[in-house]
C-alpha cells in the first residue's frame, strides 16, 4: 500500500488540471510546480499557460491569483525586460525609504529575475519539450470516427432502446456504463466555466471528496507516471516542503538507525524519494540549511549526508521498480508522458466493440466498430465527450458496481499476500501466552512457524544487506506478542480474512490478466 498511501498533492494538481480541461474543453498539464511558494503552472495543448496559487483547506483545493497567458507571450524578451525592471524598481524604492528589510527580499527577487533572463532558452526548450507530449492520441472530437458517431447517435439510441434487456445484460456494457456515468458526475461543474470566468474572478474552487477515489482508481497508471515524470524533471520543486524532508534534513548528524528511521518516513510519505538523484539531494538539502539552519554546515558534510541517504535507499528503489512494474504496468527507465483517461478510453473502447457485436450488418455497426477501434489509443480530457455520449445513447443510471473495483485490483498478488498473512497469524495464534493449554499449543507451533517463514524467503530484507546495511529499520526482535484463545483478536482477523480470500476466489486462475477485465 505504500503508493496507495502517498502524499497526494500532485496527485490533485493532476486533478486540478483535468478540471480545468473539461471545463475550458482543451487538453492541460501540470507544467511546473514550485512548492515553496504554492505556485502551479497549466500548458495547455494549444500554448496557453495558467499560473496561480494553490492551498487545500478542508476537502477544497482552492486556485488563486489566477493568471492566463500564452507562452509566447510569456517568453518574450519584452515582457521578461518589463519583469525585471519592475522588480530594480521596487528595490530601489524600498532603499529611499529605509525599508532595508523588503530591500534585502527585493534584492534577492532581482538576482533570481537576471537568473531566469539568462535562462531563457533553456525555459523555452521545457515549454517545447512538454508540447510534444500532446500528440493526436488526445485528439477524438475532430476525427471523423467521432462526427460519424454523432450523426449515427439517434440511431443507436433506437437500437438500445429496442435491445434494452439483452445489452444491459452484458457485464462488459453494464460496467461501463456505470463508469461512464460516475466519471461525469466527478467533472460536472454547477455553473459554467470558461476563460472569461477565470480571468474575470482570478480563483477556482476543486471539491477533492467529489468521486476523488473513482479517478485515482481508473487513471492511477497515468497520475504514476506523470508524477514520476514531475519529481524526476524538478524533485526540490514539487517536495521541498514535505514535512518528513524537513525533518530528515535534521539529521546530519544523527546516529545510522535515527537516520534510516527518517529515511523510511519520507519515503512513506514520497515513495519518489528513492529516485531522487545525488543533484536533486544536494539541491534540496542544500536549500533547506539555507533558508532554515542557524548553523554553519559545510559543503562536505552536506556532500557526506547525501551519499548516505543514497546508498541507504538503493534497496527501497530496486523493490519500487519491481512494485511499480508489476502492479501498475510503468516501465521507470522509460518513462513516457501518458494523457489522463486513456484507461478510461479503453473501457470505452470494449464498451462501442461488444455493442457492434449484438449488431446485424450494416452502417450503424460499421460506425461503431470503426469507433472502438480509435478510442483505443486514445486519451486526454475529450475521452469526457464520449462518455456524454454514452450517457447519452443508453439514457440510464446505471451505477458503477463494488465488483467492478476487483478489476482494478491485482487479485492473485491480493490473495497470496492474504494468505501468508494468514499464515502468520495462525502461528501467533497458537504462541504460548501462559494458558492452561499452553504445552499442547506450543507443540502445534512449528508446523505453522514453517509456513510462515516460505513468504519472508523472496521481499525486503536480502537486497539491504548487499548495501552493506547492517541494522534493520523498524527492528521488534524485543516485540511482545501477547494473543491467543478462541475469541482473540487474531481469531476474529483469521475469520475476516478468510472471508475476504473466499470472496476474492482464493488463487482463482481464473481471473482475467487484463487490469478491466477486457
Amino acid at each position: 500500500m505504500l503508493l496507495e498511501n502517498r502524499n497526494k498533492n500532485l496527485t490533485n494538481l493532476h486533478k486540478a488540471a483535468d478540471y480545468i480541461s473539461r471545463c475550458l474543453r482543451e487538453n492541460y498539464k501540470v507544467f511546473s510546480v514550485e512548492s515553496t511558494e504554492n505556485k502551479v503552472q497549466f500548458l495547455s495543448e494549444n500554448n496557453n499557460l495558467i499560473t496561480c496559487n494553490y492551498g487545500v483547506k478542508d476537502t477544497t483545493l482552492n486556485l488563486t491569483n489566477l493568471e492566463m497567458d500564452t507562452v509566447d507571450n510569456y517568453l518574450s524578451v519584452d515582457r521578461v525586460d518589463g519583469v525585471v525592471a519592475e522588480g530594480i524598481s521596487s528595490f530601489v524604492n524600498d532603499l529611499r525609504e529605509n525599508r532595508f528589510d523588503k530591500a534585502d527580499t527585493s534584492f534577492s527577487d532581482v538576482l533570481n529575475l537576471f537568473e531566469s533572463r539568462n535562462n531563457l532558452d533553456t525555459l523555452r526548450y521545457k515549454f517545447e519539450k512538454h508540447q510534444d507530449s500532446f500528440t493526436t492520441n488526445t485528439s477524438i472530437n475532430e476525427t471523423s470516427e467521432f462526427k460519424k458517431m454523432q450523426e449515427a447517435k439517434e440511431n443507436l439510441k433506437a437500437f438500445v432502446v429496442e435491445n434494452k434487456e439483452e445489452i444491459l445484460g452484458n457485464e462488459d456494457i453494464a460496467n461501463s456504463i456505470g463508469i461512464a456515468n460516475a466519471m461525469s458526475k466527478v467533472f460536472e461543474t454547477a455553473q459554467e466555466i470558461d476563460k472569461e470566468y477565470l480571468e474575470n474572478n482570478k480563483s477556482l474552487a476543486i471539491d477533492l471528496t467529489e468521486g476523488n477515489n473513482l479517478y485515482e482508481m481508473v487513471c492511477q497508471q497515468e497520475l504514476m507516471r506523470q508524477e514520476l515524470i514531475e519529481s524526476k524533471e524538478d524533485f526540490s520543486g514539487a517536495w521541498m516542503t514535505s514535512e518528513s524532508l524537513q525533518k530528515l534534513s535534521s539529521c546530519i548528524f544523527s546516529d545510522e538507525k535515527t537516520l534510516q528511521e527518517s529515511i523510511a518516513a519520507v519515503i512513506e510519505e514520497v515513495p519518489y524519494f528513492s529516485f531522487a538523484t545525488k543533484s536533486d539531494l544536494n539541491e534540496v538539502f542544500t536549500s533547506i540549511y539555507e533558508v532554515n539552519s542557524t548553523d554553519t554546515i559545510l559543503k562536505k558534510d552536506v556532500k557526506a549526508f547525501v551519499s548516505k541517504i543514497y546508498e541507504a535507499k538503493k534497496p527501497v528503489k530496486e523493490k519500487l521498480v519491481e512494485l511499480l512494474s508489476e502492479k501498475y504496468g510503468v516501465n521507470v527507465a522509460n518513462l513516457k508522458f501518458v494523457p489522463t483517461f486513456s484507461n478510461l478510453a479503453k473501457t470505452q473502447s470494449v464498451f462501442f466493440e461488444v455493442l457492434s457485436m449484438c449488431m446485424e450488418e450494416g452502417i450503424l455497426q460499421d460506425v461503431t466498430s470503426d469507433f472502438s477501434k480509435m478510442l483505443k489509443g486514445k486519451g486526454g480530457v475529450e475521452v469526457l465527450d464520449v462518455n456524454d455520449i454514452i450517457k447519452e445513447c443508453t439514457d440510464t443510471e446505471t451505477e458503477l458496481e463494488e465488483n467492478m473495483l476487483i478489476k482494478y485490483v491485482d487479485v492473485p498478488r491480493l490473495t497470496k499476500d492474504l494468505g501468508s498473512v494468514i499464515d502468520v497469524l495462525g502461528t501467533l495464534t497458537y504462541t504460548d501466552v501462559d494458558s492452561d493449554e499452553g504445552d499442547a499449543k506450543e507443540e502445534m507451533a512449528p508446523e505453522k512457524e514453517e509456513e510462515a517463514e516460505a513468504p519472508m524467503e523472496e521481499p525486503m530484507e536480502e537486497p539491504a544487506k548487499e548495501e552493506g546495511e547492517d541494522e534493520p529499520v523498524g527492528d521488534d526482535a524485543d516485540t511482545e506478542v501477547g494473543m491467543g484463545g478462541d475469541n482473540s483478536p487474531v481469531e476474529k482477523i483469521m475469520a475476516d480474512l478468510n472471508k475476504m480470500l473466499g470472496a476474492l476466489g482464493g488463487e482463482d486462475k481464473d481471473m482475467p490478466e487484463d487490469q478491466y477485465g477486457a
